[in-house]
Formats: C-alpha cells, sequence, structure tokens
C-alpha cells in the first residue's frame, strides 16, 4: 500500500479532520507514515479527494489526544461522497 493510499484510508476511517500533524510518523491499521504523511495529505488536496483548511476555521476539531486545535494547523478530511 503506497503512503497516499495509507493517509486515505486512514482519513476515510476517521471520518473528521485531522490535524496534519497528527499524519506524521504514526502507525495505523493500513501502514506506518513516515515524517512526509502530511505532505501526502496535500497531494491528495492537490488531487480533488481530501479537502483541507486551517484549525482556527472549524470548529471543536480535536487532536489525537483530544486537545482543541488552535491556530494555522492545517487539518485534513476527505471529501464528502468519496468513499463513503
Amino acid at each position: 500500500m503506497t503512503q497516499k493510499n495509507i493517509v486515505l484510508s486512514y482519513l476515510k476511517n476517521k471520518r473528521r479532520w485531522i490535524p496534519s500533524y497528527d499524519l506524521v510518523k504514526i502507525a495505523t491499521p493500513y501502514g506506518f507514515l513516515p515524517k512526509n504523511g502530511d505532505r501526502r495529505a496535500r497531494e491528495l488536496v492537490a488531487a480533488g479527494i481530501v479537502e483541507r483548511e486551517i484549525g482556527k476555521n472549524l470548529r471543536n476539531v480535536r487532536n489525537s489526544e483530544g486537545m482543541p486545535v488552535e491556530g494555522k494547523v492545517a487539518c485534513f478530511r476527505v471529501k464528502k461522497g468519496i468513499g463513503s
């Protein structure tokens, strides 16, 4: 499975906004994402598969530790209707 496929599968499974730093150096059920997992998410945005938004523009977005996402952190999610 490619890193892009791992990111896409992970985002599909989560069904919510995920901060970019939660896509770096993590083990997922689909495989390990090294330090460039967020870069692969941006490539999926360019392909029109994933949405990107700045955390401060979103409501109730939390990171993997349950803390609110603040500031200019990029967040990603699969576009609605893709892989539902």
